[in-house]
């Protein structure tokens, strides 16, 4: 599963990338140079996302040191949600 969005100025939020896995090891990882190390990476039994994964993704995407918030300063921002699923509404 892979948490992504997009700004209307054309740049891009820090995805999540969620595996299936009850532990995540060093050994899954190989640092490359072309691969962004603004990649947040996550886990879940069945590699779908759940509230407290997405509720980090937001934090890190809309908090309020996040990129978004630097760009919007004092103006609103809105966030489009596409699936529906239960952490959508929790």
């Amino acid at each position: 599963m892979v948490l992504d969005g997009a700004c209307t100025d054309g740049t891009s939020l820090d995805p999540m990338i969620v595996f299936k896995t009850e532990e995540l090891r060093e050994g899954y990882f190989v640092e490359e140079e072309d691969i962004a190390s603004t990649i947040m990476v996550g886990k879940s039994s069945n590699s779908w996302t759940s509230s407290a994964l997405a509720l980090g993704w937001l934090e890190r995407n809309f908090g309020a040191e996040s990129q978004s918030a630097c760009k919007a300063k004092d103006k609103w921002r809105m966030l489009t949600l596409d699936h529906g699923h239960s952490t959508q509404l929790s």
